[in-house]
């Protein structure tokens, strides 16, 4: 729907901004729109629950925990491999330790 929408725009913003064509499509400015929607989706989610069941805060970090830590390893993981691989693909970046360790946090 619109919030793919959204992200599309945003990741085309990106690779045209750090591609060689160089142009900045404001990617940013979907930025607020996504977590507008991205925060309606997650209300109306755990809205639901609340009927059934309380909604504590340790099964809520759970669950976040369960479903966003995967996806971040992963992808931290791919970049760290892609700036290994390829001493070219991330020149501009500080390439020190401390980077890669702020990559983590």
């Amino acid at each position: 729907g619109l919030r793919g929408l959204v992200v599309l725009h945003i990741i085309l913003g990106h690779y045209c901004f750090f591609s060689e064509i160089g142009t900045d499509l404001i990617g940013g400015m979907s930025m607020s729109l996504f977590y507008l929607i991205s925060g309606m989706v997650m209300t109306v989610a755990y809205c639901r629950d609340l009927g059934s069941r309380p909604l504590l805060a340790g099964r809520f970090l759970r669950n976040r925990l369960a479903r966003l830590l995967p996806f971040y390893l992963i992808s931290n993981m791919i970049v760290v491999v892609a700036m290994a691989a390829d001493e070219n693909a991330f020149a501009s970046l500080d390439r020190s330790v401390s980077s890669y360790v702020l990559t983590f946090l």
